[in-house]
């Protein structure tokens, strides 16, 4: 199955107020940020995309992965790294 790359910029475009999971990220090599990636799996909740990461990474694969949020980032969500 084909998969899209898109620019970061499109990305937001595209999937507003979308959780992504991105792969095989091309990045700036003066900031590190991302200038494009490879987009996966689109959905609406952060559930479905968990899954598919845990899914992706059954395989052994190199490069790497990213869960995405497109929206604002509510004041009163906590992330656990």
């Amino acid at each position: 199955m084909a998969r899209e790359r898109l620019t970061m910029e499109e990305i937001k475009e595209k999937y507003p107020n979308k959780w992504l999971f991105l792969t095989e990220h091309e990045f700036c090599n003066e900031s590190g940020e991302a200038l494009s990636a490879v987009i996966y799996f689109v959905s609406d909740t952060p559930e479905e995309v968990w899954d598919m990461d845990e899914k992706y990474h059954e395989e052994p694969r190199t490069g790497c992965s990213e869960v995405h949020w497109t929206g604002e980032i509510p004041k009163d969500m906590v992330f656990l790294l």
